[in-house]
């Protein structure tokens, strides 16, 4: 989706990153995918099967959208361990594809604990969120987080207690941070509100896409337009140096411009671009 591909290029354009990977585990064949390659190095990884010798359950029934909320899934532990290998060796900042980035991060990056989560309210307010995660190299938070896996259980593990990351931070808080500024996007009831939080976010966590809630208030309350108003803002004399430099990149940025999402009184949700 051209919006996921915003969501790269919010990170190449604000953050502008030493190193920016992106990581797949089956390539899509399609336009936005191929220009987010050329924004960041896109990385093969393999998911893990097995976790301590434990089989990790993976079965996800993609016929069934909803799945997730009617098993009361809220983590995956698949995920969950790509993420720790992506950033436990070197550090860094983890962004789920659903996360904009809107302001740097030099200040977060710079008084890092051990690591930083997105503090979240879909599953309760002081609930970790494991989309948006800055850690320090070889993070002691990280190296307890997966030490935990060792009690994984496939009947369990994802549901309910989100892999425990919240009891852990609250066993250890020295060790780690949870944001409001870096978890999911809040739920309001104007467009206003939804402006006004955009205004000073340094992060636009847009996750649970798959609530029908949330898909209204992106569409009515025009979230993303908001959203690639700020983010043009860091682009300026870049969009015209990344066009010139690469003409299907050019046509993909003018095709995120042209978006009824991002057009100032369009009527579409995430997928009309």
């Amino acid at each position: 989706m051209f919006a996921k591909l915003m969501s790269v290029l919010s990170v190449h354009l604000v953050l502008q990153p030493e190193q920016h990977f992106l990581y797949y585990d089956q390539v899509p064949d399609s336009e936005e995918w191929r220009c987010a390659c050329k924004l960041a190095t896109c990385r093969e990884v393999k998911l893990r099967r097995r976790v301590f010798g434990t089989r990790i359950d993976s079965e996800v029934d993609a016929r069934d959208r909803y799945a997730s909320d009617r098993l009361g899934r809220c983590a995956n532990a698949q995920l969950d361990l790509a993420r720790l290998d992506a950033l436990e060796p070197s550090g860094g900042i983890y962004l789920d594809l659903d996360a904009f980035v809107l302001r740097p991060l030099d200040t977060w990056r710079h008084c890092l604990p051990s690591a930083v989560f997105g503090r979240g309210f879909v599953h309760g307010p002081d609930q970790l969120s494991t989309g948006v995660v800055l850690a320090a190299p070889h993070a002691a938070f990280l190296a307890r987080w997966r030490e935990s896996f060792r009690a994984y259980d496939t009947r369990s593990w994802d549901y309910g207690v989100c892999n425990g990351t919240t009891q852990l931070a609250s066993a250890h808080p020295s060790l780690v941070h949870s944001a409001v500024e870096f978890g999911p996007l809040p739920r309001y009831t104007s467009r206003a509100a939804y402006d006004s939080h955009l205004a000073a976010a340094p992060i636009a966590h847009l996750s649970a896409f798959r609530h029908p809630w949330r898909l209204k208030d992106v569409m009515v309350h025009r979230n993303l337009e908001r959203i690639w108003e700020i983010i043009q803002q860091s682009m300026n004399s870049s969009r015209a140096r990344l066009a010139r430099a690469d003409p299907a990149l050019g046509a993909c940025m003018q095709k995120i411009a042209a978006a009824c999402w991002a057009r100032p009184g369009g009527r579409c949700g995430i997928y009309g671009a």
